[in-house]
């Protein structure tokens, strides 16, 4: 199980990147190399974010697509 700050963290990158700009991919990027850990942990929540948009957009059609990492 991954520590509760670094689920965090990631479900945060997660939401921020949705709508990004350059500078927050660049910021993206250097988190992601500041600990090997964290490339996992912002997989998982993203695969989970995708997995739920896919449900939504399944029962809601009217839900928008999830966008594409």
């Amino acid at each position: 199980m991954m520590p509760e700050k670094l689920m965090d963290e990631a479900i945060g990158w997660t939401i921020r990147l949705q709508h990004g700009s350059g500078r927050d991919w660049r910021d993206f990027v250097d988190w992601l190399q500041a600990d090997p850990a964290r490339g996992p942990a912002y997989e998982s929540v993203a695969s989970l974010d995708r997995r739920v948009a896919s449900l939504l957009q399944e029962s809601c059609p009217l839900w928008p697509a999830a966008p594409d990492p």
